[in-house]
């Protein structure tokens, strides 16, 4: 009877012990199957994006990661957040949308162009129009800031150079270069090239081509991302938010 006693001590100590073990790792597992999932899903856009020439031929999967806001341990991070939290937000655009835009204004939206390929950016040429470029298999075009804000409202953030004159400037140089230029549509790592272009790369390129000798700019990216243009600015000329639409 002691004997059965013992055993049966040891079968019910074994159970409690080892049994929350093995669910723990039976988690473990089932996390690593769903990292594995995310990681192949982010594979397979890459290619998607190569095969469609949305990602020049030499962009690395590392870049792509990079571009997506994406950590190599297969984590997301939400670059926008990232951002807005350094920035001072101040009160909302009016209901009156083509008086509350100036020109030079960045406009940086959340929206998703193509398998993963998250956020967008146009620059204001003025109070009433946007220079962007919609995707692939688009040419840079003009919108009226009505009709971008209509596309592109879901947490479209307005930055505005502190610097009229800068920013002026730098509406005026995209409006040379890109309008009615028939640009391609490619993201490539020559920041300086005009064709291919994407949309933050215009954007980029005004700020830094079109501003002369002022020291606008003080990082230059091989590839310039929507939601980090604010960071590639000197402090003396950083953009700050004005506005959001939700």
């Amino acid at each position: 009877m002691k004997k059965f006693f013992k055993f049966f001590s040891i079968i019910i100590i074994s159970f409690l012990f080892f049994t929350p073990l093995n669910e723990t790792n039976a988690q473990k597992n089932q996390l690593t199957d769903e990292e594995s999932s995310f990681s192949n899903t982010l594979k397979n856009d890459y290619v998607h994006l190569l095969n469609d020439n949305v990602l020049s031929k030499d962009t690395t999967y590392e870049e792509w990661l990079e571009i997506t806001g994406i950590l190599e341990n297969g984590i997301s991070y939400d670059l926008e957040e990232d951002f807005n939290e350094k920035l001072e937000i101040v009160d909302p655009l009016t209901n009156s949308i083509t008086t509350s835009i100036k020109k030079g204004d960045i406009l940086i939206s959340n929206h998703t162009i193509k398998n993963g390929l998250t956020g967008h950016a146009g620059i204001a040429l003025s109070s009433t129009q946007v220079l962007h470029i919609a995707g692939p298999r688009h040419y840079p075009e003009v919108l009226s800031v009505n009709n971008f804000v209509k596309k592109y409202r879901k947490t479209l953030t307005v930055y505005r150079v502190p610097n009229s004159k800068i920013a002026n400037a730098a509406a005026d140089w995209a409006s040379r270069n890109y309008v009615g230029r028939k640009y391609h549509y490619a993201i490539t790592d020559n920041i300086k090239s005009k064709n291919p272009t994407y949309c933050s790369k215009i954007v980029f390129q005004a700020y830094y081509y079109g501003t002369g000798s002022a020291p606008v700019i003080k990082t230059v990216p091989k590839i310039a991302l929507p939601y980090a243009l604010p960071a590639y600015f000197s402090p003396a000329y950083k953009p700050k938010v004005v506005g959001k639409f939700n």
